[in-house]
């Protein structure tokens, strides 16, 4: 009995170390795994930060967040611009796109041609593309093997923006400012004589108009902000017609009977001519001989059997750029548009008026003495 109660009793001490040594190996165990998990979950937040850090999306971010007009132009310089006229396009084009984001916010957008090896971007002012940046890889690689970004190549999106050549004429001896900057005599495309109708008409009729200098400025787009002294310092104001900028005559408020007698005078020969009425309907606004009165005639003259519409509408008129040249002559201009119709004439519809006139006093009154289609 003895023997068999040592049997039983080695059995349990045996048991108990078995279940002492397993929660010792257990309890290694998980010692052991949470040194390892705390080491892994070290290593995968550092993999994750590196990742991120080196993530090209965030390049982008920050290169997108970093645009300004100094370092628009520092690009610019660096990588080119392909319209390379016009007044310092490097300068101008730098602050165009600045003035571009400035109104609406700068974002990026990967690109089409995006790769994991060669990220390409579009970068936007607002929902119109401004530029394309494609990235390169930077220094050496870390424990991960990722790698800081630069850009490898920079293109501007200028198909988007309109570009006009400009002409500006200003009187002898002026300073012209473009955007700030002073034009200088490279862009000067005549100096001198100018020729333009009503300018060499009013020199026939013997006044002193003087010479003028026309500047001439291909590729402007944006804001164009054009200031003109002539040589007193005195600032200048311009007549604007499409594309040319006219500072060498000298704008007035034109007083209203004198803008009432012009609009009479036009809606004068604007009826006649679809009244088919008589020349003398309008012959007494026109002075008698001049170019004006022989070039009427011959129009009333020549339309005289053409169509005549059953209702004429003046839509809109107006009288602008006054200029006085002595006591007893202006010259100004003249914008209209009408409406004409007649029941199943393909000729029914709007037509608009251009006009450049001078007129002359007598007696009092006022004349129109000539004018130009413009």
């Amino acid at each position: 009995m003895g023997k068999e109660k040592k049997i039983t009793k080695g059995k349990k001490q045996f048991r108990m170390f078995l279940r002492i040594y397993a929660g010792v190996l257990a309890l290694a165990g998980l010692i052991v795994c949470i040194i390892l998990w705390g080491k892994l979950k070290k290593y995968q937040d550092r993999y994750d930060k590196a990742e991120a850090a080196s993530n090209p999306d965030k390049y982008a971010a920050e290169f997108t967040d970093g645009l300004n007009e100094n370092k628009f132009l520092e690009y610019i310089q660096k990588y080119g611009i392909n319209v390379n006229d016009g007044i310092n396009p490097e300068e101008n084009h730098a602050k165009y796109f600045a003035e571009s984001i400035s109104k609406l916010d700068a974002v990026f957008k990967r690109s089409d041609k995006f790769r994991k090896a060669l990220p390409v971007y579009d970068i936007y002012a607002g929902d119109t593309r401004i530029a394309v940046i494609s990235l390169k890889t930077q220094g050496k690689s870390d424990e991960f093997g990722f790698h800081d970004w630069t850009i490898k190549d920079m293109a501007f999106d200028t198909d988007v923006i309109e570009y006009d050549d400009i002409e500006i004429i200003v009187p002898e001896g002026s300073v012209v400012c473009y955007n700030g900057q002073v034009v200088n005599e490279e862009y000067i495309k005549l100096n001198g004589e100018v020729k333009e109708p009503v300018a060499d008409k009013l020199k026939a009729m013997g006044y002193n108009i003087p010479s003028r200098t026309v500047y001439l400025i291909n590729s402007t787009f944006g804001n164009k902000e054009i200031t003109v002294s002539d040589s007193t310092g005195r600032v200048l104001s311009p007549v604007v017609e499409d594309n040319k900028y006219d500072y060498s005559s000298f704008t007035q408020e034109m007083p209203d009977d004198i803008e009432k007698r012009v609009l009479e005078t036009i809606d004068s020969y604007i009826y006649t001519i679809y009244s088919k009425k008589s020349f003398e309907e309008t012959s007494r606004y026109i002075e008698y001989g001049s170019d004006a009165y022989l070039i009427i005639a011959d129009v009333l003259a020549s339309v005289a059997w053409g169509w005549k519409p059953e209702t004429v509408d003046i839509l809109e008129q107006k009288v602008s750029d006054y200029m006085v040249y002595g006591e007893n002559v202006f010259a100004c201009s003249y914008y209209g548009k009408i409406y004409k119709y007649k029941e199943g004439s393909m000729e029914s519809g709007e037509e608009t008026f251009n006009y450049r006139l001078i007129f002359k006093r007598y007696d009092g009154q006022w004349y129109l003495n000539y004018f130009v289609i413009v």
